[in-house]
């Protein structure tokens, strides 16, 4: 289930802002988007319009939607992905890669939708292009999330949840500190199946070096 951000308190402690937005030239150059925070050949760049195309097909790919759960298979259009894009913009960053001369492209989107009166975020994250699945960019990613969401957001805790047939996405939450703390049993209705939905969680000071 996606949730959004509440807007009963501010969504960011003192300690940081959500967003700190540099949408000028020098920030990204044609498809490139310049990571504000990197670890290694991974980074997360501020999303903006010009993420809208790459993020529809990535809506309209189901290797990308299924594993949502809470994506509904349908043609998405790019008018959709811009008014994603719109209500996303404080609480969604490109995940972007490395690649020849330095040059950082968008290959996925990681969002951290917060529930600012409990210091609770509720994590989400698609490695949109196939290209660049299997090379270590959601594992990174996600560390880099959780980081910005403990040490610059100051939130308690992190949950998310997950089909248990997406085996590779468990493996990598465990490896990232994520512990299981409950299931919603056969919720998960994906290519004539039914599987359960497995609730996880990370508290601050849990994340694994």
């Amino acid at each position: 289930m996606m949730t959004m951000i509440d807007h009963d308190e501010p969504a960011a402690s003192a300690r940081g802002a959500l967003f700190d937005f540099d949408l000028s030239p020098n920030g990204r150059t044609g498809a490139e988007r310049r990571p504000r925070m990197r670890s290694r050949a991974t980074g997360l760049a501020p999303l903006d319009a010009g993420c809208a195309p790459l993020l529809t097909s990535w809506l309209n790919d189901s290797d990308v939607y299924f594993p949502m759960g809470d994506v509904d298979p349908r043609p998405f259009t790019v008018e959709d992905g811009k008014r994603y894009v719109e209500s996303h913009l404080k609480d969604t960053w490109a995940v972007v890669a490395e690649g020849p001369e330095n040059v950082w492209t968008p290959v996925g989107y990681a969002g951290m939708f917060v529930r600012s009166r409990h210091r609770v975020g509720i994590f989400r994250i698609a490695i949109g292009n196939p290209a660049a699945r299997g090379q270590g960019h959601g594992y990174r990613a996600t560390r880099l999330m959780l980081k910005w969401a403990f040490d610059e957001l100051d939130l308690h805790c992190v949950h998310l949840s997950v089909s248990a047939a997406n085996t590779r996405a468990v493996a990598l939450y465990k490896k990232v500190g994520f512990v299981e703390c409950g299931r919603y049993r056969e919720s998960r209705w994906e290519d004539g199946v039914r599987h359960d939905e497995i609730v996880m969680e990370v508290l601050r000071g849990s994340v694994r070096p």
